[in-house]
């Protein structure tokens, strides 16, 4: 679904802080919104958590520093990180060119996923109220 320029797939789950979980068996890949890159600006640095943390929802999932804003990337659900995507400290620019893809941040291990998915915003309603909503408020990226 395009909102504004920007894609959300309908498949995700976003938390409201912008970032974004994909459902893959057992497992969770997440990762942010192309929205919250381009309000980012230019990212210089992305550090990610390491292998075997586990991080609860809200928890710090990586850090990131741009030339707008430094700060946690909040996680969208609890659990155990299994996979970081080293290959993102090298190419940041993933981030904004694909970021639902080669963009992810994190596969994790969910702790609590039923109660954790009920916390976020899903479905292309849901998702399009409350980006117009952020749109509105930040205005346009």
């Amino acid at each position: 679904m395009e909102i504004e320029g920007f894609s959300f797939p309908t498949e995700l789950y976003y938390h409201p802080d912008h970032t974004w979980a994909k459902l893959e068996g057992d497992r969770v890949r997440v990762g942010i919104t192309p929205y919250a890159v381009q309000l980012a600006g230019e990212i210089s640095v992305l550090t990610l958590r390491p292998i075997g943390k586990e991080v609860m929802i809200g928890g710090t999932i990586a850090t990131l520093e741009s030339n707008k804003w430094v700060g946690p990337l909040k996680c969208p659900v609890s659990g155990k990180i299994v996979e970081s995507n080293l290959e993102l400290e090298k190419n940041l620019g993933k981030l904004l060119e694909d970021s639902y893809g080669e963009g992810w941040i994190s596969i994790l291990e969910p702790i609590d996923l039923e109660e954790d998915l009920g916390q976020l915003i899903y479905g292309e309603v849901a998702v399009r109220d409350w980006m117009l909503l952020e749109m509105k408020g930040k205005g346009s990226a």
